[in-house]
């Protein structure tokens, strides 16, 4: 996907509402890929994107905070959060839809159903059951909540 092709949407929770305040659009200037990203693998599976013009902060459009170096994620509760389908095959859902699933240890991770070779040690996974992220999330942030704030994992 070409930057030029991108938009970030800010604020929006409803997508087909015309009632709440309307989401916040911006282009993106740069794509800041990990440096030892694998298309093969999805090994450090990560990017920055940097925005066109500067975002106010508001009661809708809110930062999220990095995560504290020390803090192991695994066993604890994470939030997904996305417009992604709610069931596989469905359709892509008009409001945004949150769940709240465990995230794993590398341990747990690799005896799930995906091939324990595939999961490196720079992976994360989360989810339980018919809990997790679906199509359409991609790319969707991974949280956890700590005390009056969220940090993305």
């Amino acid at each position: 996907l070409k930057r030029s092709k991108m938009r970030i949407v800010l604020g929006d929770h409803d997508q087909l509402s015309t009632q709440e305040a309307p989401a916040v659009m911006r282009a993106v200037s740069a794509v800041i890929r990990h440096r030892n990203f694998d298309m093969n693998s999805y090994n450090h599976d990560v990017a920055l994107l940097k925005l066109r013009k500067p975002v106010k902060f508001s009661k809708t459009v809110k930062p999220v905070c990095l995560p504290h170096l020390t803090r192991e994620p695994a066993g604890k509760e994470g939030i997904v959060v996305g417009w992604g389908r709610t069931t596989e095959g469905g359709m892509l859902a008009g409001e945004v839809h949150e769940v709240k699933v465990p995230i794993l240890s590398l341990d747990q991770c690799r005896r799930t159903k995906y091939k324990a070779t595939r999961i490196t040690e720079n992976m994360i996974c989360a989810g339980k059951g018919m809990m997790d992220s679906c199509q359409g999330d991609s790319g969707g942030p991974l949280l956890v909540h700590d005390g009056d704030k969220f940090e993305i994992v």
